[in-house]
């Protein structure tokens, strides 16, 4: 290509990019404090043993269907607020549904507060605005592109004078009901991350949590809702009100309804919403630690020290026998190799379950590890790639096999698609239990490990051990 159409074409692409508002009010709210009298709370609390109320109370959400019943159960259940933060909603069956969930709960007089990464809403301000619409709703896009129409790629090419900017994203993936209830972990709100999509699926891991990291929680979803790099729908997306709630009505109208789940999840517990319906919740409790990125972090600014990584170096540096780390993307580079191998002389094992080099969409960070951790006597477990339902058990809508793994002495590896380490600073584990619960527990939220439809890896594990 000669220099001069070169330049023409590079002209053409500046003189249709777009640019955002100049002015945008955003309202500050922050998470409601007073909902200990909602039904949900009043679980939550009669959840923790007496002599333990200063502790968290965790429960793991390995199978798609009881992590979707858990989320529907807790927005039919909610009697004050919904903050939710998600880099992915899709306009699928399972998006729709949980959209239309929301509506229904804002018309009982719900405050709903719903927090996006933009990167992949191309073509969805309509239905957002049109949710945004309702009252009680407030939606606001995170880090948007200037170009609010055309398909993906016309998007990031209208929007590349602001690249640097716009290549940033939020990857948070964040549920909180009344301030009593959340739900961590890898799943963005689409059909493959619930088992439900035709073609493939993610296997993936949520933990449902109560108590004192609740409130840690929503103070991380604060901090995004209110950031400068939060943007409400209604200043990017053009049209009325009350058109835009017809629509919104219109397009949710025919959504699935809700998909059955099974009486037992892998672990041999009942659904999240047989034990909210009960009242008697069945949990493991532990203290716990929020690590996240600051909003700033997308504007290129930030504290670097504050981030899950460090909080994840820290753990292992802080360590005192051994470190499980469960992640499709290990890319450690130098400096996370010598903390590795600093503590494998210092402390103990060091045990990694990631994906195949071969398998991964950018094999490349992987490939100059590889050997490494090999060579250094790590246990390592590299985990192949699988596509489609195949990897579902026949009728169950389940993976083949966990993908939360314990160790021989009971303990939990931890989550794909939620970049986690703990450091066991204490050897009490709860052997008994077919979910281990530490007192001391790192909860490795809103990492910065890439995310979302184009980069997320299908992993399945064997039920060999680790």
């Amino acid at each position: 290509m000669s220099a001069s159409l070169l330049a023409l074409l590079l002209s053409l692409v500046m003189a249709g990019c777009a640019s955002l508002p100049s002015q945008v009010q955003r309202p500050v709210s922050a998470a409601l404090a007073d909902t200990a009298d909602t039904p949900l709370a009043r679980i939550a609390a009669a959840a923790a043993p007496d002599d333990e109320r200063q502790l968290s109370g965790f429960r793991p959400l390995m199978d798609g269907d009881h992590a979707l019943n858990a989320r529907i159960a807790l927005i039919r259940r909610a009697q004050k607020s919904l903050d939710l933060q998600y880099y992915l909603i899709a306009s699928d069956e399972v998006g729709l549904l949980l959209l239309r969930e929301l509506r229904d709960a804002a018309a009982r007089g719900v405050r709903v507060r719903l927090l996006v990464d933009d990167l992949y809403a191309a073509g969805q301000d309509e239905l957002f605005a049109g949710l945004a619409a309702h009252a009680n709703v407030e939606l606001r896009l995170f880090n948007p592109l200037p170009a609010r129409s055309g398909t993906f790629g016309a998007r990031i090419v209208l929007s590349l004078h602001e690249f640097t900017r716009i290549n940033r994203r939020m990857h948070n993936k964040l549920f909180i009901a009344d301030n009593a209830f959340a739900i961590v972990g890898g799943r963005n709100l689409a059909n493959e991350y619930f088992m439900r999509s035709e073609s493939a699926n993610f296997i993936d891991a949520d933990v449902l949590a109560t108590g004192p990291v609740v409130r840690e929680l929503s103070t991380v979803f604060d901090a995004y809702w209110n950031s400068e790099q939060a943007w409400p729908v209604h200043s990017l997306a053009a049209g009325k009100p009350a058109d835009a709630r017809a629509n919104f009505d219109a397009m949710v109208r025919d959504a699935a309804a809700e998909p059955t789940v099974t009486p037992r999840d892998r672990f041999g517990r009942s659904s999240v919403q047989a034990q909210l319906d009960s009242g008697r919740l069945e949990q493991r409790f532990a203290t716990a630690e929020v690590f996240a990125d600051t909003p700033a972090k997308a504007a290129g600014s930030g504290n670097a020290e504050a981030t899950p990584m460090a909080a994840a170096m820290g753990a292992m540096r802080a360590a005192r026998s051994d470190v499980l780390i469960v992640s499709p993307y290990f890319v450690p580079g130098e400096s996370g190799m010598a903390v590795a191998g600093r503590h494998r002389r210092a402390a103990g094992a060091l045990g990694l379950c990631t994906l195949s080099p071969g398998d991964a969409e950018d094999g490349r960070g992987a490939a100059r590890t590889r050997r490494t951790p090999e060579r250094a006597h790590q246990r390592l477990r590299r985990l192949p790639f699988i596509a489609g339902a195949a990897a579902c058990e026949a009728g169950g809508g389940r993976p083949a096999a966990p993908l939360h793994r314990l160790d021989e002495h009971g303990r939990a590896l931890g989550a794909p698609e939620h970049r986690a380490a703990a450091g066991h600073r204490q050897p009490r584990t709860l052997r008994r239990s077919r979910l281990a619960a530490h007192r001391r527990a790192g909860l490795a939220h809103l990492s910065a490990a890439p995310g979302g439809r184009g980069r997320s890896h299908r992993v399945g594990l064997d039920r060999r051990s680790a």
